[in-house]
């Protein structure tokens, strides 16, 4: 930002203490678990946003593995394809401040979009985010934003590529996570309820059609919103390679699993190591 109007040693000053205000800031917040917790346990808590695995939610592509196809081989995918973007989207930054710089405070949500906890969760968090960045920003400072330009950039038909370019890794994850096949296949699902309290137990077959060994948690669905109160009544805990498996599962929590009487309602089946999802929807009788 300043680097057009200052030297590079004092635009690059300015930016030091802004990062130490920045650090200072942060460390301040998160001393008090940093001493009770200690450094690991702390650093394992506050990466957790990132790191941590999780079931699908949301508004987005990850829609696509979640309701229109069986699900994905490839679940982790969608992340990682927010990540790139994020990447992108953030050298696109560099390039052209005065022309990004307005949408400053919302182009994370595009990258955000992809993931596997989609535009439900992050938009609705941000937007307030949003609002004050709208308000404060100051047109006058982006204008006069320094923009670097190499002799290559300054080629107009490359500047017009570059957008697209970046974004390839993106698409191509995205892509793979939609359409690598799921690992699992559901034989039709048989289930008990009980009244008007809903579906209390599940019996379903697991065939494993990779090389991998795959350890499956067994959630149900009737919207975004999964319920992953089953415990496994009998079946393997880890399904061997090409193996075919029968599960027996109940209902823990507190009620019991209602279907949805409009619209449909799945059964699905994750992984980690690797990430993945099937889906099938309650297509047997209930018995009992």
């Amino acid at each position: 930002m300043r680097a057009g109007e200052t030297s590079p040693r004092q635009a690059a000053a300015l930016t030091a203490r802004w990062t130490g205000v920045a650090a200072a800031a942060f460390l301040l917040v998160n001393l008090p678990s940093l001493l009770l917790d200690g450094p690991s346990r702390w650093a394992d808590g506050v990466s957790t946003v990132l790191t941590q695995h999780v079931a699908p939610q949301g508004l987005g592509p990850v829609d696509i593995s979640y309701y229109l196809t069986d699900g994905t081989g490839a679940l982790g995918y969608y992340s990682a394809a927010a990540l790139a973007l994020l990447l992108a989207t953030l050298a696109l930054l560099g390039l052209h401040p005065r022309r990004l710089g307005p949408a400053l405070a919302a182009l994370p949500w595009p990258a955000f979009f992809l993931s596997a906890r989609s535009t439900e969760t992050y938009f609705m968090l941000l937007a307030p985010l949003w609002l004050v960045g709208f308000a404060c920003l100051d047109q006058d400072a982006l204008a006069r934003a320094y923009q670097w330009r190499p002799p290559l950039l300054r080629r107009r038909q490359v500047r017009l590529a570059l957008p697209a370019v970046l974004g390839l890794p993106a698409a191509a994850l995205l892509l793979t996570a939609i359409a690598s096949p799921p690992p699992l296949t559901l034989r039709p699902t048989a289930y008990t309820s009980s009244g008007s309290r809903g579906v209390t137990t599940i019996s379903v077959t697991l065939q494993n059609r990779t090389g991998t060994a795959l350890r499956p948690a067994f959630g149900t669905s009737s919207d975004a919103w999964a319920d992953f109160h089953w415990r496994i009544v009998s079946g393997p805990a880890v399904l061997a390679p090409h193996a075919t498996a029968h599960y027996r599962l109940r209902h823990t929590g507190t009620g019991a699993f209602r279907l949805n009487p409009s619209g449909a309602s799945y059964l699905r089946v994750l992984s980690d190591a690797p990430m993945t999802l099937t889906n099938i929807p309650f297509a047997g009788r209930p018995k009992g």
